[in-house]
């Protein structure tokens, strides 16, 4: 899978996005999807 550091970052990064008081849940996932989809990784 992933290497322990990466692993640890994306950990970081879902945590972030998931557990906010900005966004309702609706606009998180959103925002979960286009990082990804940044990223290059597709679902």
């Amino acid at each position: 899978m992933l290497p322990e550091k990466q692993k640890s970052s994306y950990e970081q990064f879902y945590e972030s996005t998931a557990k906010n008081e900005l966004f309702d849940p609706k606009t998180t996932v959103m925002i979960q999807l286009s990082a990804s989809f940044v990223a290059g990784c597709y679902p």
